[in-house]
């Protein structure tokens, strides 16, 4: 049987728990007919709905692309010398470098590009 949750729109999260909880975890799903992956669903889906009020997608990917560009900033002012003209080469291989982070993480492409799309080469 085919796990209805695996399409396109979703995506496989693991994590580590202590002994103890997934003990617990384990025994509760067997004790109340409910799936553990049912419990843990429903727990993300109400961490998320709660956070979405006070962290917008929005909000993240302008403090992910805050703190990049401040990274940015301090590399360029380390080495703004040793760069010479060659700034712009510098710049485009660190949005890469972030850029690979990001996917990594498992940022989906559309967020990446809005993130690296707020980073800039200017002289403030």
């Amino acid at each position: 049987m085919a796990n209805r949750f695996t399409t396109a729109e979703s995506k496989f999260v693991g994590v580590y728990l202590p002994r103890q909880i997934c003990s617990y975890l384990s025994l509760y799903a067997l004790g109340t007919g409910v799936s553990k992956s049912k419990i843990m669903r429903d727990c993300i889906e109400k961490w998320y709905q709660g956070n979405q009020r006070t962290s917008s997608i929005e909000s993240l990917i302008s403090k992910l692309a805050d703190e990049a560009q401040k990274e940015w900033d301090a590399r360029k002012a380390i080495h703004r010398y040793e760069w010479g003209n060659k700034i712009d080469t510098a710049f485009d291989f660190y949005k890469r470098e972030f850029m690979t982070k990001l996917e990594r993480k498992g940022i989906d492409q559309e967020h990446i590009k809005q993130i690296l799309g707020q980073l800039n080469n200017e002289e403030d």
